[in-house]
């Protein structure tokens, strides 16, 4: 028997499960013009361990079910699929260069990880995404827009990644998370949606680099133990409140742009806090700042809230609502009977 040291003998078991990995991996092409479909492709490849490709061509008319592991869906020369994708719990789901149309949820995931790239999800009957069950998504480079449901994507007990992606056209919520949701958008544009972006019931949001414009209630809204960083957002044009916190929530702004929208720039509401720091709040509908029933800002670093239409930068509705400037901040006409904690 040879005694092989030990790190070469890692190297030799690592090299030949890497080889029976791509020995089981398994490509299929579907042409739904010719009458081929994407469930046919998942059916014969069955529950073998390898990865299964499918690369898909034409208008395929079919709902896709997809309960196994390491898939990917792959489109080619403009894919589309006039129906839905439904993904129940497996670990590792692919999804590329595919338009989704059609009825019901453009996508939906229970469980698992599944990430979309390059996917556009349009007037679909129901909403553009849904995430149950402690569903992961990652979407990328994407359009969730004028899909006939309440939601652009809609989180329950879930997380999602959107990055540099738009999302428009929805009558309830761009984005909706609740139930203890996590969700990030980077690089991203909601917008002409009725709210853009709702979290509820101890969700959390990271927001970077994002606009948030022309929706037709608010632009963000964190409520019920709620919780967001907000970092280089742009919120804007929203009919009513740019960014509401309420029910003790709390939220951090950094470096933002806050202008424009209909009533205020920051609403805050029942015990609720925000820290707003090196951000420009100004020409908002009411005032740069509401605070109503106990809640309280902190501003900082090289914020500018001027006074906006109402004459006011700051409004304290209630004796226990109050703010702290810490320099430079520089902070307008104010009225709250107790501006400092």
């Amino acid at each position: 028997m040879i005694n092989l040291p030990r790190k070469v003998f890692f190297i030799v078991i690592i090299g030949l499960s890497l080889l029976a990995s791509q020995a089981g991996a398994v490509e299929r092409k579907v042409n739904c013009d010719k009458g081929q479909t994407i469930e046919q492709a998942l059916a014969a490849a069955g529950g073998a361990a390898g990865g299964l490709t499918v690369l898909v061509s034409g208008t395929c008319e079919e709902s896709v079910t997809i309960g196994r592991d390491r898939v990917a869906i792959e489109g080619e020369n403009g894919a589309t699929i006039i129906g839905q994708i439904r993904i129940f719990g497996p670990v590792n789901v692919v999804l590329r260069n595919l338009t989704v149309t059609g009825p019901g949820d453009g996508l939906l995931v229970f469980g698992g990880r599944t990430r979309v790239f390059n996917v556009n999800l349009l007037q679909n009957e129901g909403n553009g995404i849904v995430g149950r069950d402690g569903a992961t998504i990652r979407f990328r480079n994407g359009h969730i827009t004028d899909n006939q449901g309440d939601f652009g994507v809609l989180l329950d007990n879930s997380s999602a990644l959107i990055d540099s992606s738009l999302i428009s056209g929805h009558r309830h919520d761009g984005v909706a998370a609740t139930m203890n949701s996590s969700l990030t958008i980077f690089d991203g544009t909601v917008t002409g949606n009725a709210i853009g972006i709702n979290l509820s019931r101890g969700s959390s949001l990271s927001l970077d680099g994002t606009e948030v414009s022309g929706n037709h209630v608010f632009g963000v809204l964190l409520a019920n133990n709620s919780s967001g960083t907000l970092s280089n957002p742009t919120i804007t044009s929203n009919a009513r409140q740019g960014l509401e916190l309420g029910f003790n929530s709390s939220a951090d702004v950094l470096d933002g742009l806050i202008t424009g929208n209909g009533e205020n720039g920051i609403y805050l509401a029942f015990h609720s806090m925000v820290g707003v720091f090196g951000t420009q709040i100004f020409a908002n509908g009411d005032n740069g700042v509401a605070l109503v029933n106990d809640s309280g800002a902190i501003f900082g670093a090289e914020t500018h809230i001027p006074a906006n239409n109402s004459g006011w930068a700051v409004l304290c509705v209630g004796e226990e609502s109050s703010f702290e400037t810490q320099p430079p901040a520089i902070i307008g006409p104010t009225a709250c009977p107790h501006p400092g904690f």
